[in-house]
């Protein structure tokens, strides 16, 4: 199950989180947070990116 980073407030069947939370999420509803700009990879996936990136 993928994991986000909101990047805002957010509300998931009836449950606040706020931005900065991490939270484990179905694929489709990982697309769609990011897609609608709510969320992005987790810190620890984009640090992965950014090192592989730079080899």
């Amino acid at each position: 199950m993928p994991q986000v980073l909101l990047k805002q407030d957010h509300i998931d069947a009836g449950k606040q989180h706020r931005a900065g939370d991490e939270v484990d999420v179905d694929e489709s509803t990982a697309g769609w947070l990011k897609d609608n700009g709510i969320a992005s990879d987790t810190k620890t996936k984009a640090n992965v990116a950014t090192k592989k990136e730079a080899e």
